[in-house]
């Protein structure tokens, strides 16, 4: 019985795959305390809850978690939660009276003042906006803080800080991002204009 010719053998035409070669990885974007250049041992020790004697019948808790901040920022004093609770002076003032403070027919107090050469531009005056106070409040007490706003900006960039946007973090970063953005030219979104503003 004849048997078929063998065929001959032929190499496999199919090739292996060829990797690419490896790329070098893209450089990353520094995230949280690097990206902000925050304190590394900063959410150990975030304001925490104020110290003896500075929450009075004109001051809060509220603008103790600023008041930690700024002094952060700006790295004076110290040790915020060391008395007298003015700031430091020559650089930063609290509950810093205008046209004739709180005394004054149409006076105002500017929570923080943050005085000239210090930051980018001129005189900075911060108004701690809380929920209560301000933003669920009734249309003639938000009148009034528009009129003084306005009489404000005569001395300074009036900036507002808004307390939904920080009070819920106990690290201390959120009120600390809004002092550097209220220091460095920027601007907090009014909750009120934007429908975001929280009950708290």
């Amino acid at each position: 019985m004849d048997r078929a010719p063998e065929l001959p053998k032929v190499r496999d035409a199919r090739r292996r795959p060829v990797r690419p070669p490896r790329l070098r990885s893209f450089p990353v974007m520094p995230r949280g305390p690097r990206l902000y250049k925050l304190d590394p041992d900063h959410a150990k020790s975030g304001p925490g809850e104020p110290p003896p004697g500075f929450v009075t019948a004109t001051t809060s808790a509220t603008e103790w978690m600023v008041y930690w901040a700024v002094a952060k920022v700006l790295k004076n004093p110290k040790d915020p939660r060391q008395p007298p609770f003015l700031g430091h002076p020559g650089v930063w003032e609290y509950q810093h009276p205008m046209m004739g403070g709180r005394a004054a027919r149409g006076g105002a107090v500017a929570d923080f003042r943050i005085l000239p050469g210090n930051v980018v531009d001129g005189e900075i005056l911060i108004r701690v906006q809380t929920s209560r106070y301000h933003l669920f409040t009734d249309a003639s007490k938000q009148a009034v803080d528009d009129l003084l706003l306005t009489r404000m900006a005569r001395f300074g960039r009036v900036v507002d800080i808004y307390e939904q946007d920080f009070i819920h973090d106990d690290s201390g970063q959120a009120v600390v991002l809004e002092v550097k953005r209220a220091l460095y030219g920027g601007k907090s979104q009014d909750p009120l204009s934007a429908g975001t503003a929280k009950r708290l």
